[in-house]
């Protein structure tokens, strides 16, 4: 606000967070349609599209969505599991302490529809789940990813996006 710089936020339903990750896509191609189109599709290409983790693959999603496709100018995903998740993984196995954990807290596929398209084991299973993982870039849109991987840092999440976001700024 500070800045000038509209935002719209994708809506949440009260759902329960069952949407699967192509329903939030659609929901929020209904909001851009419904509160920007008139001032950034018309125009050209003018929104520029963030997402974290899961919202990361939607936003992927909906810089291809017909609707709404050719006023995406970029994409930008912040730990996003873009070749699915280890721990969507463990809670779908059921196994261990996090299967545990996922089940009592119901975090299951019959609830969360979008666990399934979050898996990165894919053998045996329906191709159609993984649309987010698979979907191509939109050659109009520029992508940007950001991770927030510990595996070579003794830091935390927010300790690597700090130092990195530092150096670019010193850079400059």
């Amino acid at each position: 606000d500070n800045a000038g710089v509209k935002a719209v936020v994708c809506p949440t339903d009260e759902d329960g967070d069952t949407r699967s990750i192509q329903e939030r896509a659609s929901s929020c191609a209904e909001e851009i349609e419904l509160n920007t189109y008139k001032t950034y599709c018309t125009t050209g290409r003018g929104i520029q599209l963030v997402g974290h983790s899961m919202g990361g693959l939607v936003a992927r999603v909906l810089a291809s969505h017909s609707s709404v496709s050719g006023c995406i100018a970029s994409v930008t995903t912040i730990s996003s599991p873009h070749k699915g998740s280890l721990l969507a993984d463990m809670a779908l196995s059921g196994k261990g302490a996090v299967g545990i954990t996922a089940r009592a807290l119901k975090y299951v596929p019959s609830h969360n529809r979008y666990l399934v398209e979050l898996q990165s084991l894919r053998e045996g299973q329906d191709p159609n789940f993984f649309k987010a993982q698979d979907i191509a870039d939109n050659p109009a849109v520029e992508y940007f990813s950001f991770s927030s991987s510990t595996e070579k840092y003794d830091v935390g999440i927010f300790g690597i996006t700090h130092d990195y976001l530092k150096k670019e700024i010193k850079a400059q």
